[in-house]
């Protein structure tokens, strides 16, 4: 099974008004990592941009300098993309603005399988607050050292998807166990 982890960081919430900056894809066969890529992407419409959203990403035009069309990669996107089930947090939402993007450059988009991990969080974890990847990066003592860039959520993403995908009832006791104990 080839799954591809993916995220985009975005100039806002809106796909076809706000833009994909960055994007990170992940290819993993048989639980290994075959390839890894992350693109920095060219904004053409910053005046659409949310300013909350550029300080969440971390969006900078120092940062962004060498910045490249998605236009160029589309087709090289797509590739890499196809026959894979795609596992985000929220991965309709990067899915969205891939198509949105596909769209602008000419490119049919895709359908892919989805598996969102905020799914398996609310299964496993619903004892906690939120099901968002700040939630699990503190739940479990990640850092958060580059969060809410696409390639580090990418891969907590998929570290997320493999700690709750096969995790046991025990695993689950053990955790809520550590929950009370830090909130009580």
């Amino acid at each position: 099974m080839k799954i591809a982890y993916i995220d985009t960081e975005t100039t806002g919430l809106r796909a076809g008004w706000h833009e994909m900056i960055e994007l990170a894809i992940i290819i993993e066969i048989d639980g290994n990592i075959i390839e890894q890529y992350h693109w920095r992407l060219k904004p053409n419409n910053m005046h659409r941009a949310d300013e909350i959203a550029l300080k969440i990403n971390g969006y900078s035009h120092a940062k962004w300098r060498d910045a490249i069309d998605f236009v160029s990669i589309a087709h090289q996107v797509k590739d890499i993309l196809t026959g894979c089930i795609v596992i985000g947090h929220n991965p309709i939402f990067d899915i969205e603005f891939l198509n949105e993007s596909f769209f602008v450059a000419g490119v049919p988009g895709i359908k892919p399988k989805l598996i969102d991990t905020r799914v398996l969080m609310f299964e496993h974890l619903h004892w906690l607050n939120s099901t968002s990847l700040d939630t699990a990066r503190k739940f479990f003592g990640w850092s958060t050292v580059g969060a809410h860039t696409a390639l580090i959520d990418a891969q907590q993403t998929r570290n997320l998807y493999h700690k709750l995908c096969r995790c046991t009832v025990i695993h689950r006791v053990v955790w809520y166990c550590m929950y009370i104990l830090r909130h009580s």
